[in-house]
């Protein structure tokens, strides 16, 4: 039975997280968002044998992780399911926390050109 794969923040660490293993028991992975310019490192067999040789095949160009038209992860990925559970988490909590420190920002009336609220 598959889990749900809730990435966890490694505290003090911004871009790393602890992903749970979907399929195997208490496994977990260790992913960096920041590591190969951004594309990700994981310490999942999948990323290792897999994705990471695809990033150095691609010359560093990142493929996201994208299931194909038979539902499989398509072969030329560079990231693995892990990495795109830690990404998401990453830009979902990074969109919070600007919306929040926009929200405490005070709010201005914005004038047209003749000197009238909009």
């Amino acid at each position: 039975m598959k889990k749900l794969m809730i990435p966890e923040p490694i505290k003090g660490e911004p871009f790393r997280y602890y992903v749970h293993s979907e399929t195997v028991g208490n496994e977990t992975h260790v992913v960096d968002l920041a590591s190969n310019n951004g594309n990700g490192e994981c310490s999942c067999t999948d990323f290792q044998m897999r994705r990471g040789p695809n990033l150095n095949k691609n010359g560093g160009v990142t493929v996201h992780y994208y299931l194909d038209k038979d539902g499989k992860v398509g072969k030329d990925a560079t990231t693995c399911k892990h990495i795109h559970s830690a990404m998401l988490e990453f830009a979902v909590q990074t969109a919070r926390s600007v919306c929040v420190q926009e929200r405490a920002k005070p709010q201005t009336i914005r004038e047209s050109d003749d000197g009238l609220p909009f």
